[in-house]
């Protein structure tokens, strides 16, 4: 780890992260150091952005080429009904500044492209997709880096999560989950998806992300 850039503004702003057992000025150095590719800025990374933020990331990068919709929002609740039509990785990224103007955020308002990002440098992608192809590619992506995926899933009333590092020996991929793309998988406007199934899931995918970046062994 980099020498501590822990000042006195982090330690009033992380004093409830310091007060934890466990958790001291090196677990907050470490989120302080850590670069998250966040891909999409839907539901699942909606949730768990603020908290992301709000813990002290040092860096994320949020790819999505979508904008806010009003159909969006009873599940994406950092934008706003005025803010329909606008790019939700721009939005969600003047979210995260304002909450937190100590992190560096960057916006990507493109649609993501493994061709672009191969060779950077992150410390662990967020896979905040909605579709089984995108998971797929960052499994590959997680593989070839390798840099642990942390994915989510979202089906109507219900999510799943996991991390998965499948460069490691005897770790897991995500393909060793899905070796096979499901044929009849429908999105959410297709099936319908309750609010909270992707607040729950997304904020658990935060939860977990924290505990692997401050190398905590919590459940």
């Amino acid at each position: 780890m980099a020498k501590s850039t822990i000042n006195s503004d982090d330690m009033k702003r992380y004093a409830r992260h310091m007060a934890l057992p466990d958790f001291g000025a090196f677990e907050q150095q470490s989120l302080k150091n850590a670069h998250i590719l966040m891909i999409g800025a839907g539901g699942l990374s909606a949730a768990a952005l603020p908290y992301l933020a709000g813990a002290g990331i040092g860096k994320i990068t949020i790819y999505d080429d979508d904008t806010a919709d009003i159909s969006n929002l009873h599940r994406q609740t950092i934008y706003k009904t005025e803010q329909t039509g606008q790019n939700k990785a721009e939005l969600a990224a003047r979210y995260a500044s304002s909450l937190n103007p100590s992190i560096k955020i960057k916006a990507i308002s493109e649609r993501f492209s493994i061709n672009e990002i191969e060779k950077t440098n992150f410390d662990l992608i967020f896979d905040g997709s909605d579709n089984f192809q995108t998971k797929t590619m960052l499994n590959v992506l997680s593989i070839k880096t390798e840099t642990p995926l942390i994915s989510a899933s979202v089906n109507q009333y219900s999510g799943q999560c996991g991390i998965f590092a499948g460069f490691a020996e005897d770790q897991p991929c995500y393909s060793c989950l899905f070796p096979e793309l499901p044929k009849n998988a429908r999105n959410c406007n297709e099936a319908g998806v309750l609010g909270t199934a992707a607040g729950i899931t997304g904020l658990y995918q935060a939860h977990l992300t924290l505990l692997f970046l401050a190398d905590l062994k919590k459940t």
